[in-house]
């Protein structure tokens, strides 16, 4: 499935957190999808931010992939099978 980059950029600046296009999380054997690193492992506010950017079936679909990566200070979540869509 695919966001735009636009709705990536909307839970970005919602949620706090950064954008990370491109992460191959564990198991995924080098599929990559997108993901948002937030500090610590309080990521709360991005999936309050997912919701309120997506329609409901986007933002239910998205959560139920939600997974987790510690990177020491931070924490990236990350949602195997979606990608950024390319604009045009």
């Amino acid at each position: 499935m695919n966001i735009t980059m636009t709705q990536a950029a909307k839970i970005a600046s919602k949620s706090n957190s950064k954008i990370y296009d491109g992460y191959s999380g564990r198991g995924m054997y080098g599929e990559q999808c997108v993901g948002f690193t937030v500090e610590g492992r309080n990521y709360a506010s991005l999936t309050a931010a997912i919701v309120r950017s997506l329609d409901d079936d986007m933002a239910d679909a998205m959560l139920g992939r939600l997974t987790t990566d510690s990177l020491g200070l931070g924490t990236i979540v990350y949602f195997p099978g979606f990608t950024i869509a390319k604009e045009v």
